[in-house]
């Protein structure tokens, strides 16, 4: 949704193309913490597999249900403190707000869709997902083109406030579609999902679990939003490398991510079924299937990257930011190596529900990342495209760290046992 968001208003204008950017960023520390805290239900629904007991399953998803619920007391609010904070001053603080604020008001869907998706990704069940993506996706570009561009003599084009309304509505229609048919007969008899009963205790013990999460996604994010806004002030190339470099990871980051959502699954069952052995015949998959994906990729990014480019202008460009471009696609392409690298970490320690050392992992990005860019691009004025090396580099040693810490939990299966031990039996 968000790479058709930004390619047609980038036909619309560059001005709304900024802004998209850059309120995506800041919609996503809201989003993305709660999302971290409801797809935790993945493993829980893995290890209640393992460890057969099914009849777990539907109320550990309603728990999560209602955080997503519950999680607009504290998202609304805040958003509009933060909101204009980290936009004022900036070229693009109308239009970048015009995005936010309407997508605040349906921010929990998003966790909503975690939470849902969870229990088809953990039942290995992936034609429900695929069916309601590709119609959230059919109506996204639907409604974004009709609302962002208008209808002659019918409807004014909405520019980037089209955009924000066309997520909404698709984020919505997706997860009508899950919840849909996690309701049906067939799981209410298999796994109770008809009962939808908000119990505190059981609802403390799941989303405390998720919380370390959850934090070390915001001092992710947080973070992440601070290095934006440096880039966002000196505008010109700078935000435009910067626009154009994260719409192509975000197209293409979702291998990695749909790597990382397997792992956690499988490794979530063999946890629950002790089969601690097995981990590291995981992991070794998951490096050789990112050795091929990062392989084919090397072709659009480094090979022929101006097939890529080409999708985002309207009109040339000059030959000095066509070249900063060019050196981006390069670097995006290491970053997209180490965020494979980085997510398997992730997703064995996610798995071992080793969330309070991932939240400690994540505060040293201050230190690899936003102190980096503040040097280069705050007191200097390094290249645009030293952005996209500098997030590659980032990633890369966190990664390494959550190895570290995964390899100390196969080799002595603490973590492992201390896994789910408040949970629900």
């Amino acid at each position: 949704m968000g790479f058709f968001d930004r390619l047609f208003l980038a036909r619309h204008s560059l001005e709304s193309f900024e802004g998209c950017v850059s309120a995506v960023y800041l919609c996503t520390l809201f989003q993305l913490p709660c999302v971290r805290i409801t797809s935790m239900a993945q493993i829980f629904v893995g290890f209640h597999k393992g460890a057969h007991h099914p009849h777990l399953i539907g109320p550990c998803i309603w728990q999560m249900i209602w955080f997503s619920m519950l999680s607009m007391l504290i998202t609304l609010p805040l958003g509009s403190i933060v909101g204009p904070f980290f936009l004022r001053g900036t070229s693009i603080e109308q239009p970048a707000m015009t995005y936010f604020q309407n997508l605040m008001y349906v921010n929990f869907l998003f966790p909503l869709g975690g939470a849902l998706s969870s229990f088809y990704i953990a039942e290995g069940k992936t034609r429900p997902l695929i069916i309601a993506t590709l119609m959230a996706q059919i109506l996204n570009v639907i409604f974004d083109y009709l609302l962002i561009f208008g209808i002659p003599g019918f409807l004014a084009p909405q520019g980037i406030l089209g955009a924000a309304i066309a997520t909404g509505i698709a984020q919505g229609s997706f997860c009508l579609m899950l919840f849909l048919l996690f309701i049906q007969r067939r799981y209410r008899d298999l796994y109770s999902t008809h009962k939808l009963t908000l119990h505190w205790k059981s609802f403390w013990n799941y989303v405390q679990v998720g919380i370390p999460r959850a934090i070390a996604r915001m001092l992710l994010l947080v973070a992440w939003a601070a290095t934006v806004r440096i880039i966002s002030l000196k505008g010109g190339d700078y935000l435009f490398v910067l626009s154009v470099g994260s719409t192509l990871f975000l197209l293409f980051s979702f291998i990695n991510e749909g790597m990382g959502q397997a792992m956690m699954t499988i490794a979530s069952r063999l946890i629950g079924a002790k089969e601690y052995p097995v981990i590291n015949k995981l992991r070794r998959n998951a490096f050789f299937f990112l050795s091929i994906t990062t392989s084919c990729l090397l072709l659009p990014f480094v090979i022929f990257p101006d097939f890529l480019l080409s999708f985002f202008f309207t009109e040339p460009v000059s030959a000095d930011t066509l070249a900063l471009l060019h050196k981006s696609c390069r670097w995006i392409w290491l970053l997209l190596i180490c965020n494979g690298i980085n997510m398997i970490g992730f997703s064995l320690i996610s798995a071992a529900c080793d969330t309070v050392f991932h939240m400690i992992a994540n505060c040293f990005v201050w230190i690899t990342s936003y102190l980096p860019v503040y040097v280069a691009f705050g007191l200097n004025n390094a290249p645009a495209d030293i952005f996209w090396l500098i997030v590659a580099l980032d990633a890369l040693m966190i990664g390494l760290l959550l190895h570290w810490k995964a390899n100390r939990n196969i080799v002595r299966h603490t973590s492992f046992e201390k896994c789910h031990l408040n949970l629900p039996v």
